[in-house]
């Protein structure tokens, strides 16, 4: 699947490949990459990855954050021409005893 995380007329749907889920959220600010991250992740199970992709400067201090926060795992964090692309494996959900 080819997917260009720059065109804004995917409408920002989620997307799913083999590998990872993709969560296109350019041009959306703080806090909606970090709300519409946990939305997704919410759908996925333990273990599954997430590719996000951000042009909010303010994501690179949060998804990091929410993930350690939450108990998942923030596999890559790079640049991704004016965007920057995140890999977030779900974590196992925590059981209260």
């Amino acid at each position: 699947m080819t997917f260009d995380p720059l065109d804004h007329s995917s409408n920002r749907a989620v997307e799913t490949d083999a590998k990872a889920t993709l969560l296109d959220v350019s041009g959306l600010q703080c806090p909606l990459p970090v709300l519409k991250t946990q939305k997704a992740l919410r759908g996925l199970d333990s273990g599954a990855v997430l590719r996000v992709i951000s042009t909010d400067p303010m994501a690179k201090i949060d998804i990091p954050h929410f993930c350690s926060e939450h108990g998942h795992k923030l596999l890559l964090q790079e640049p991704h021409g004016a965007a920057t692309a995140y890999l977030v494996e779900k974590g196992v959900k925590k059981t209260v005893i």
